[in-house]
């Protein structure tokens, strides 16, 4: 269920060029979601273990040996995968799994924000998730590991012509996340039980347009997101990572975030080139929605 480059998102050693090393063979892996495996996938359909399964690269599962009534058989078919109307609905990328990471309590950033009360974490049910502010991001290491996981979906998405390959890219770029966080040992824990987990999936919105706006990508890869999924300048984050902040537009994680921090933190020298920089990123996801209204119920 899982590409190298899922494995190495999630490890704690792994930085920007063991990525842009994963993703040189292989691109597409920046925009193949984690695909559930079988096992996981009975649990959730209640299908027997007896049946076998094919899969393509949309995540669509094909029963190979026994047959349903077709009502049963098109429930199951999209039940927690990829389904067929767009948009990874509860399916993880691999920069997903990067932003879980740099939650994650036994991260390096997240101990020295333990250590300055920066970092607030809770107990629910038995597993620990971190509840953080998107403005603690300022690790300018992030930034580079984020931006070297979305390159290659924008650059696929500007590049590509094939409509079928595109479409996949534009799904990848509606990718929701799990709605997994991680334990108090650093280890990937669904929230719940199964069940539960299933459903907090379906209900997760954690699209790379937010993972991108927190981390104060580039201006080009901003662009390429909105243009890819002009629909993610309009959605409001739902995370089990970020309980503190519910239903929050891209617009403001990115004010709130990194790139917010580095202008406000700026020195004289270079605050006018990252003040017109900050400015042109705010701009365009305003571009994306007009509309936009912050938690403060103040309009853009």
């Amino acid at each position: 269920g899982r590409l190298p480059l899922h494995a190495a998102a999630g490890c704690q050693w792994a930085n920007e060029q063991i990525f842009r090393a994963l993703i040189l063979p292989f691109p597409a892996a920046a925009w193949i979601p984690v695909i559930m495996p079988v096992n996981d996938l009975e649990k959730s359909s209640g299908r027997s273990s007896t049946t076998s399964f094919s899969w393509d690269i949309n995540g669509v599962i094909i029963e190979e040996d026994n047959e349903e009534d077709e009502e049963n058989s098109q429930t199951n078919s999209i039940e927690g995968l990829f389904p067929p109307s767009g948009g990874c609905l509860g399916k993880d990328l691999a920069v997903h799994i990067l932003h879980r990471k740099f939650l994650s309590p036994t991260s390096p950033t997240a101990k020295h924000r333990s250590m300055y009360g920066e970092l607030d974490a809770q107990e629910d049910d038995g597993v620990k998730s971190c509840v953080t502010d998107s403005s603690v991001f300022l690790d300018e290491r992030h930034c580079g590991e984020v931006s070297a996981l979305l390159d290659p979906i924008v650059s696929a998405w500007s590049n590509l012509t094939d409509i079928s390959s595109r479409m996949d890219v534009r799904s990848a770029c509606g990718a929701t996340g799990s709605g997994q966080c991680s334990d108090s040992e650093g280890n990937e824990s669904l929230l719940t039980s199964h069940s539960s987990s299933i459903a907090a999936s379906l209900s997760s919105t954690l699209l790379p347009l937010h993972i991108a706006a927190i981390h104060g990508v580039s201006f080009e890869i901003l662009h390429g997101l909105c243009s890819a999924y002009p629909e993610g300048a309009h959605s409001q984050i739902k995370s089990p990572l970020h309980t503190d902040r519910p239903n929050i537009l891209p617009i403001e994680l990115f004010e709130e975030g990194r790139a917010g921090h580095e202008v406000s933190g700026a020195c004289n020298s270079s605050f006018p080139s990252l003040m017109a920089e900050y400015f042109r990123r705010s701009d365009l996801l305003f571009s994306y929605f007009p509309e936009a209204m912050s938690s403060k119920n103040i309009l853009y």
